[in-house]
């Protein structure tokens, strides 16, 4: 008697352990699945999304920028500050705030030589401020930074970020993927360079021939993340990487605030 029920237990333990195992596959093979990258049929059409995307950018009351360059240096001017050809200003980095209809609050990493500085820039309209400790000693200066940059032209009909967006070509779907925990779909085409001034602050020296862009959108929300520009290298230059520039707009429609600076004034006052 006690023989059969030890039996009739094993069996009982040998039938539930198959159970538990069958369990474990399938919920394997269920994650497995679920996990699975998109098919390309099931997709969005990328000229349909990124249209709708762009569209978002140009109907925004306000959004965030950042602008991140890597490669070989990009040279910049500053207005009418006079700077030595052995020590050029190189363009690191920026951040700012767009408000509708033309107004930007950034502020610009930039290096002269071994030193590293920041200038803080203001542009409404037509009107550009900046303040900057090394070349403006803290003080606010009524100044054109970028000539002929209006803070109008990041979203104008023609020639604005929407637009550039809109008239790249050769635009495939690469897939959807996650970038840095965020889902995305990546988009990628190529851009001529004199499409891209609203999406570079007018700080991209070239002005013709095709870059390289891949554009980031979320999932979810349809919205620009990420444009990324590959800018060849300058004739005769083959020992560095190519200037890549990596632009991530976020915060649409947040309520910023932008106002006119005093001219004069610094931080402290």
């Amino acid at each position: 008697m006690v023989l059969l029920f030890q039996t009739q237990e094993a069996a009982c333990m040998r039938y539930v352990n198959r159970v538990l195992v069958l369990v474990v596959i399938v919920a394997i093979l269920i994650t497995g699945c679920n996990s699975e990258p998109k098919k390309e049929d099931e997709l969005p059409k990328a000229r349909p999304l990124l249209t709708e995307a762009a569209g978002k950018v140009q109907e925004a009351d306000s959004f965030e920028l950042q602008i991140r360059v890597s490669g070989y240096p990009v040279r910049i001017s500053v207005g009418d500050f006079p700077l030595p050809d052995d020590l050029p200003l190189i363009f690191q980095y920026a951040e700012g705030v767009f408000v509708a209809p033309d107004k930007v609050q950034a502020t610009v990493q930039v290096s002269l030589g071994d030193v590293a500085t920041t200038a803080d820039i203001v542009a409404i309209g037509d009107e550009q401020y900046m303040r900057s400790d090394l070349l403006t000693q803290e003080q606010w200066l009524k100044q054109q930074i970028i000539i002929g940059f209006n803070p109008a032209s990041l979203i104008a009909p023609e020639g604005g970020i929407a637009d550039a967006l809109r008239a790249i070509t050769k635009l495939e779907m690469v897939g959807q993927e996650d970038m840095e925990g965020l889902d995305v779909f990546h988009l990628r085409g190529e851009i001529q360079a004199s499409e891209v001034y609203s999406l570079t602050f007018g700080l991209i020296g070239m002005k013709s021939g095709l870059l390289g862009v891949e554009v980031y959108i979320l999932v979810e929300e349809r919205l620009i993340e990420q444009v990324v520009l590959r800018e060849p290298l300058p004739e005769g230059v083959e020992d560095q990487e190519p200037t890549t520039w990596t632009i991530n707009i976020m915060g649409y429609n947040e309520p910023f605030s932008i106002s006119t600076p005093e001219v004069g004034a610094t931080e402290e006052s």
